[in-house]
């Protein structure tokens, strides 16, 4: 498999302001973030940890990004640290996600059978990241305008997902 950059949009951030550092998470994110070093302390409040309140059902990395960005900067190093076995469809599918084009192994009724777990998860999804913003010491006006891209940005991921087509980004 080749490899192919992720993560860009993180190599060089100045963000000073909570709010549009988690807006920015909100429009860049990237599953292997996930896979990175983290203070301990910027994992737990007041001696609750984040992973306490993940939802098993979706496991999606967003809340936790969230949860590590209201305690401030974050940055990503442009060098591979690590190597993430994987198998083909996988890669496929992330290799998707970041460039967009045609979405792979996606032909036939299974795939069309398959939406509707898809559909399923991503609702999950914004359910965890919905919660995790109301957990966040900040303004509920901001809460509310973050809930607001979170959930514009599922419906448009969703759609792609429909369409299975998404726009290239390079």
């Amino acid at each position: 498999m080749i490899f192919f950059l992720e993560g860009v949009p993180f190599y060089k951030p100045d963000i000073k302001n909570t709010h549009e550092r988690i807006s920015h998470m909100l429009d860049y994110n990237y599953g292997n973030l996930y896979y990175s070093f983290f203070r301990r302390d910027a994992l737990f409040e007041k001696s609750v940890s984040f992973f306490s309140l993940l939802n098993p059902i979706s496991l999606n990395e967003i809340p936790l990004f969230l949860f590590v960005l209201v305690k401030g900067q974050f940055r990503v190093l442009p060098l591979i640290g690590f190597y993430k076995k994987t198998n083909n469809l996988t890669y496929a599918q992330a290799k998707w996600e970041k460039q967009g084009g045609k979405l792979p192994n996606s032909k036939g009724i299974r795939y069309f059978k398959s939406l509707p777990k898809i559909l399923h998860y991503h609702m999950f999804a914004l359910k965890d990241i919905a919660d995790t913003i109301d957990l966040l010491s900040i303004d509920q006006t901001i809460k509310h305008s973050l809930k607001i891209k979170a959930r514009d940005n599922i419906i448009k991921h969703f759609t792609y997902f429909i369409t299975r087509q998404k726009p290239k980004f390079f």
